[in-house]
C-alpha cells in the first residue's frame, strides 16, 4: 500500500460519504463517526415533508460542520493515521533505508524499526500465547 505523506484530497472529498475511504484504509472508529453523523443527517431531513424546525436545522447544521471539521482533519492526519495502524498490524516500510521512509518517520514520529531478531521474538511471544491460551 503506498501512503503519501502529507494531505489528502480522497480524504478531503469522500470522507463524509459513509466514511467509505476511511473503512478501506482500516480506521473504523474514524469510519463509524462519519458514517453516524451522515446516517443522522439523512434521519432528520427524512422526517416528513415538512419545512424542519429550528431545533432540527440547528441539528442539521451542527452535524454539516462535524462532517465538516472530520472531512479537514482527516486529510491533515489521515495519512499518518493510517500510517501507524498499518504498522500496528505488522506491515513494514517497503524501502526502509528510503529518503522517504527517513521523512516519514520524522513527520508522523514513528521510532526507527526494530531489529530482525525484535520482531522474530515479538512474533515468536504472540503465536505462544495464542496457543496457550
Amino acid at each position: 500500500m503506498d501512503i503519501k505523506v502529507g494531505f489528502s484530497w480522497s480524504l478531503l472529498l469522500f470522507s463524509s460519504c459513509l466514511g467509505i475511504p476511511l473503512w478501506l484504509r482500516r480506521l473504523p472508529l474514524w469510519a463509524g463517526l462519519a458514517c453516524g453523523l451522515v446516517l443522522m443527517n439523512w434521519f432528520i431531513l427524512s422526517q416528513g415533508g415538512r419545512a424542519p424546525s429550528s431545533m432540527q436545522a440547528y441539528a442539521l447544521m451542527s452535524i454539516q460542520m462535524s462532517l465538516a471539521i472530520l472531512n479537514m482533519v482527516m486529510a491533515v492526519r489521515g495519512n499518518e493515521l493510517t500510517a501507524k495502524g498499518l504498522l500496528e498490524r505488522g506491515w513494514v516500510f517497503a524501502n526502509p533505508t528510503s529518503p522517504e521512509t527517513t521523512v516519514a518517520r520524522h513527520r508522523w514520529r514513528i521510532a526507527d524499526i526494530a531489529s530482525e531478531s525484535e520482531v522474530e521474538r515479538d512474533i515468536r511471544s504472540a503465536v505462544a500465547q495464542q496457543f496457550r491460551g
